[in-house]
């Protein structure tokens, strides 16, 4: 058993959300309570002015072994920024990987 004053590991790093054109793009850190996979790697698109949810969708994917303590097997973004003149989202996560999300597409790609 996990003592709650002893976490396996450190919370989320704080990722600020990215507006463009009316629409708040955040990361989705609680996954539970959203009803999505474990893991990480979800991006949550919402109107600014009302918070009404329009789409989520999984940037990366990370499976999460059953057999290992789930928490410290969560992956989740670093840094999320616009690329300027562009619809498109810069993704980083913890584990260095980068992506880029086409907002009208909602296609994913790696980034070299």
């Amino acid at each position: 058993m996990v003592r709650a004053d002893k976490a396996s590991r450190p919370p989320p790093p704080k990722v600020p959300p990215v507006l463009v054109e009316g629409v708040q793009y955040a990361q989705v850190t609680n996954t539970a309570r959203a009803g999505l996979a474990p893991g990480g790697g979800w991006l949550a698109a919402s109107e600014a002015k009302t918070g009404k949810p329009l789409w989520t969708l999984r940037v990366y994917d990370n499976p999460i072994n059953p057999a290992d303590e789930a928490d410290v097997q969560l992956v989740f973004f670093t840094s999320m920024k616009r690329v300027r003149g562009q619809r498109v989202l810069e993704i980083e996560n913890e584990s260095g990987e980068r992506y880029t999300v086409d907002l009208d597409t909602r296609k994913v790609a790696p980034k070299r």
